[in-house]
C-alpha cells in the first residue's frame, strides 16, 4: 500500500471520529488536500511526493535528503551528496528544472523564508558549522552565526523576524540547545537550557509554538515550547528515536520519523499536537524519513 493510501485512510478515519478541525459541508480540509514530500532510501532512493488523490511521484533519484517546500508550493529545495559533499539544490514541485545553489560543499538543511526569496542553512568548515542566508538562486550569501561551534536546523519564524536554530554553543560533545536569534543574526538568545542534545526546531503556522527534538528523558522525543520560553510539554515519549518533526498546514499536527531501537525501522508518524494521538503513515521495505508538508 502507498504512503498517500494510508495517509488517505487516516484522514478519514479521523474525520469520522471528529479528530480533525470540522469543515462546512461540500468544503476541502486542508489536510485532505495537503501533500507531503519525504524521503525514501533503500531500492527507491530519492525524494517522492505523494499529491491529492493517491499519487505517488518520484523526483529525484540519488542520496537528495531534507526536502523543503517554497512558500508558494512551487519549489523544493533539498540537500544532495554528491562526490563526497553535500550542496543544496532547488527543483520545481513536479521534479523539474534540477539546478544548483552551491557547489563548494559542506551545506546542509535548506528553509525557506516565507516570502520566498531566501533560504537559510547550515554550512560546516573545520567541524564545525554556522548558520547562513542566501537569496533564493543562490546568491548574496551572508554568514550570520560566527561562533565556531556545530550550529544547525535553521528555521524561519512564520513572520520572518526570526530563525530557531540548534547550537552546541558553549556545551559538551553530547549536548546542544535550541536558539532564537533575529533574521539579520542579531541578539541570538538561548530557549532551551538542560545539559541534553536539542534540536531541529519547527515553528507551528500561527508562530506559538515551536516543536523540537530533545533526549532529556533518555529516548530521543518531539517537545513543545513557546518563544518565549514558557509552556514547556512533552509530545512523543516511546521508545524509539523521534525526528525531522514537520507541522502540519493548519498546525494541528506533526509529521515526523520515527526509528525503533529493536529493528532500526524508519517510518513517518503524525501525531495530532492537541490529543496527542498518533497515526503511523507509512512503513514499507524501504525506510520513508523527513516529511515537508505542502503549503497551502
Amino acid at each position: 500500500m502507498s504512503v498517500y493510501s494510508i495517509l488517505r485512510a487516516l484522514v478519514c478515519a479521523l474525520a469520522a471520529f471528529h479528530v480533525l478541525p470540522q469543515v462546512p459541508e461540500g468544503a476541502a480540509s486542508q489536510e485532505t488536500n495537503a501533500a507531503i514530500a519525504f524521503v525514501r532510501e533503500a531500492e527507491a532512493r530519492g525524494i517522492w511526493i505523494v499529491e491529492s488523490g493517491g499519487e505517488e511521484r518520484r523526483l529525484t533519484r540519488g542520496q537528495d535528503y531534507r526536502p523543503s517546500w517554497s512558500p508558494d508550493a512551487k519549489r523544493i529545495a533539498f540537500q544532495r551528496f554528491d562526490g563526497g559533499g553535500s550542496d543544496l539544490y532547488v527543483m520545481d514541485a513536479d521534479g523539474s528544472r534540477v539546478r544548483a545553489l552551491t557547489r563548494r560543499g559542506g551545506y546542509y538543511h535548506p528553509a525557506w523564508s516565507p516570502d520566498g526569496t531566501q533560504i537559510a542553512c547550515g554550512r560546516a568548515g573545520n567541524g564545525k558549522g554556522e548558520i547562513l542566508v542566501m537569496d533564493a538562486d543562490g546568491s548574496n550569501q551572508v554568514q550570520l552565526t560566527h561562533n565556531g561551534w556545530e550550529e544547525t536546523h535553521p528555521e524561519w519564524s512564520p513572520d520572518g523576524s526570526m530563525i530557531a536554530f540548534a547550537s552546541r554553543r558553549g556545551g559538551s560533545a553530547g549536548s546542544g540547545d535550541v536558539f532564537l536569534m533575529n533574521a539579520d543574526g542579531s541578539e541570538a538568545r538561548r530557549l532551551t537550557r538542560n545539559g541534553a542534545r536539542e534540536q531541529e526546531p519547527a515553528w507551528s503556522p500561527d508562530g506559538r509554538w515551536i516543536v523540537f527534538v530533545s533526549n532529556r528523558r533518555g529516548d530521543q522525543d518531539l517537545w513543545l515550547i513557546h518563544p518565549d520560553g514558557t509552556g514547556l510539554r512533552i509530545l512523543t515519549h516511546n521508545d524509539a528515536l523521534d525526528w525531522a518533526p514537520q507541522w502540519s498546514p493548519d498546525g494541528t499536527k506533526v509529521a515526523f520519523t520515527r526509528a525503533r531501537y529493536s529493528t532500526n525501522q524508519e517510518l513517518l508518524v503524525v501525531i495530532d499536537a492537541r490529543t496527542l494521538e498518533r497515526f503511523r503513515l507509512a512503513i514499507s521495505p524501504a525506510f520513508e524519513l523527513e516529511p515537508d508538508w505542502r503549503p497551502p
